[in-house]
């Protein structure tokens, strides 16, 4: 089953650094990062170690901020300041970072009850603001450079710099009373979606008090409108938080739903099922598909999938029609009037373990001797990636074409100069425009690119690269 898990995202500031010095809880050393594959000419760059695995990295404008499980690590320009842990600011490793922003060198908290904004620089508390819920943010959107809209069983407006904002209260948990405990304790686990919140057990004794579950979906924002759906109402809000239209959905076969924006029109697929932990899926309620106005809400069409125990895995938009991939069928949808226009079974062998989802525009795969985009494939055809297994090329038909190793897809992290880096589990590459492998690189897929800099994150490790010694 394709595992995508909703992420929030960090902003970034430009910065650039380098390190001369080196203590007790840090090493910094020039290390190799790079080798070319026709004349053996070596990149290199540097590798900064810690004695304990990285927890958390804050940025801002003059440096970076490594906090490990024993202490608290400044590097800057010129040197690198170690504190312990006493004398960092008021979080704590129970505390859930919700942004990290060095445009304003603020991180915003949260820790259930409270979101609280830290100076990056100083450590201090500038703000807190009571906000109380029994989930986490499940979804984080910007409306402007100083405010963002955070959903936490409901939505909510923050102000970077002060804290302040509006609230309006959505409701978006459900609980499942069949579920039973057994044990003295059981830990309240928060997770980013589809979250589960375990209940106090005293003794042996049996417990029947209710698992809760997220129904949120994502938020759209498109401006002037800010959209979300929960268990019994899709909402469309202005960025002043006032409800502009709704409509109402029957919570009895509301799931955990998924919107997306297309032309003039927002859409809501109910999944029609509810992920209970990271293995498993159960279905519940109804699969369907709505589909409104953005500036009026009208209704166009609301349609229900025969979806009976199956599990929508992925969808994709292609020239008009939504593309919906369950675990046993595809589904062909129409946008226009919510009718199904075709449906193909599932009939391969790896589908029995994991289905996965539709490739992504970021692909490259190898063949005869280069790397070639996804892009460059024919647009008719239907591209399926089964995780850990292999890219699945099929015609408009549904007819298998063609199977791509699972070892000879990348993505793309980089492009500059007409250079692309790519990189899969097992290696990275420097590629030229006509898709030929230039470099081989020790670095990730998963580097994060600070302005001119490459930062690879690793257990205990940072590897910074310069790409100005990259894309000469």
């Amino acid at each position: 089953m394709n595992k995508k898990k909703t992420i929030l995202y960090f902003i970034f500031a430009l910065i650039s650094f380098n390190i001369f010095a080196q203590n007790n809880n840090v090493s910094i050393k020039d290390t190799i990062i790079g080798k070319s594959i026709y004349n053996n000419i070596e990149l290199k760059g540097k590798q900064i170690k810690f004695n304990d695995k990285i927890k958390n990295i804050s940025i801002n404008n003059n440096s970076i901020e490594v906090s490990t499980k024993h202490s608290s690590t400044t590097i800057s320009d010129s040197s690198i300041n170690n504190n312990d842990k006493t004398k960092q600011d008021s979080s704590n490793n129970n505390d859930f970072i919700v942004l990290c922003d060095s445009i304003f060198n603020v991180k915003i908290i949260y820790n259930d009850s409270y979101f609280e904004g830290i100076d990056l620089i100083n450590k201090k508390s500038l703000w807190t603001r009571n906000i109380v819920s029994n989930f986490n943010i499940t979804d984080l959107i910007h409306i402007d450079d100083s405010n963002i809209v955070v959903s936490c069983n409901g939505l909510h407006s923050i102000n970077i710099l002060t804290g302040k904002g509006w609230d309006f209260d959505l409701n978006t948990v459900k609980e499942d009373k069949t579920s039973v405990y057994v044990g003295t304790t059981a830990n309240v686990l928060l997770t980013i979606a589809g979250a589960v919140a375990g209940i106090d057990v005293d003794g042996d004794i049996f417990n029947s008090e209710p698992t809760l579950y997220s129904y949120s979906s994502n938020i759209v924002y498109d401006y002037p409108y800010i959209f979300m759906a929960g268990i019994d109402r899709i909402v469309c809000l202005d960025v002043e938080g006032n409800l502009i239209w709704q409509d109402s959905l029957n919570k009895k076969q509301t799931t955990p739903s998924v919107l997306f924006t297309y032309d003039s029109n927002i859409y809501l697929i109910n999944k029609g099922f509810i992920q209970k932990d990271d293995e498993h899926a159960t279905t519940s309620g109804k699969c369907f598909v709505n589909g409104y106005n953005i500036i009026s809400g009208k209704k166009i069409f609301s349609s229900y999938l025969k979806n009976k125990d199956n599990v929508l895995e992925d969808y994709k938009v292609v020239n008009n029609d939504l593309y919906m991939l369950f675990d046993n069928k595809l589904v062909v949808f129409s946008l226009a009037n919510g009718k199904t226009i075709k449906e193909f079974s599932h009939t391969l062998e790896s589908y029995k373990d994991n289905v996965g989802s539709f490739a992504y525009d970021n692909m490259f795969f190898y063949d005869k001797g280069k790397f070639k985009s996804i892009n460059t494939i024919d647009s008719t055809n239907i591209l399926i990636f089964v995780d850990d297994k292999e890219l699945n090329i099929y015609n408009k038909d549904m007819t298998l074409i063609r199977k791509v190793p699972y070892d000879n897809i990348f993505f793309k992290t980089i492009q500059a100069n007409n250079l692309t880096i790519i990189g899969n589990k097992k290696n990275s590459l420097l590629i030229n425009e006509d898709g030929i492998a230039l470099m081989k690189l020790n670095i990730s897929y998963n580097a994060v690119r600070i302005g001119n800099k490459l930062y690879d994150i690793k257990d205990n490790c940072i590897t910074e690269l310069d790409l100005n010694d990259l894309f000469k």
